[in-house]
């Protein structure tokens, strides 16, 4: 997703669900998540959920499309495609994020200088590098 990583979060993928085990609401139901490989938590469900930022409440869904036997065979998960940046970290979830987006948007808006130096004075939301994100994923390893 981009993100630092530093909130809880959870993953959900056909009625399993996986966390870290060092996290302090780690439930004893949850698979410790640094114990299985993407394709072990998508193999028998294509569609799975993560929740982050248990405050901000973010929750995605994430859909395996296709498995390339070639891919499988990488020591990390290969992202072929995708849309959108990731919004950033802390920004306060949706409806702050859809805030945010209007005040970067807008010169003459009221926090558009504060919003602007917030987000490193550069972020646009239709941005996608997927060299980036494939490095990221590389380094989840």
């Amino acid at each position: 997703m981009g993100w630092d990583n530093y909130h809880f979060h959870c993953f959900r993928i056909g009625g399993v669900r996986y966390g870290l085990a060092d996290d302090e609401d780690f439930d004893l139901d949850e698979v410790d998540e640094r114990t299985v490989t993407v394709a072990e938590a998508f193999s028998e469900m294509p569609k799975g959920f993560c929740d982050y930022d248990f405050g901000d409440s973010w929750h995605h869904e994430r859909l395996v499309e296709k498995w390339d036997p070639i891919t499988i065979l990488l020591p990390s998960a290969v992202c072929t495609g995708g849309r959108r940046a990731c919004p950033p970290e802390d920004c306060g979830g949706i409806s702050c994020y859809v805030d945010l987006i209007d005040a970067l948007s807008d010169p003459g808006h009221e926090e558009h200088a504060a919003c602007l130096e917030w987000v490193g004075g550069d972020f646009d939301p239709e941005d996608f590098d997927l060299e980036a994100v494939n490095f990221g994923l590389r380094l989840l390893r």
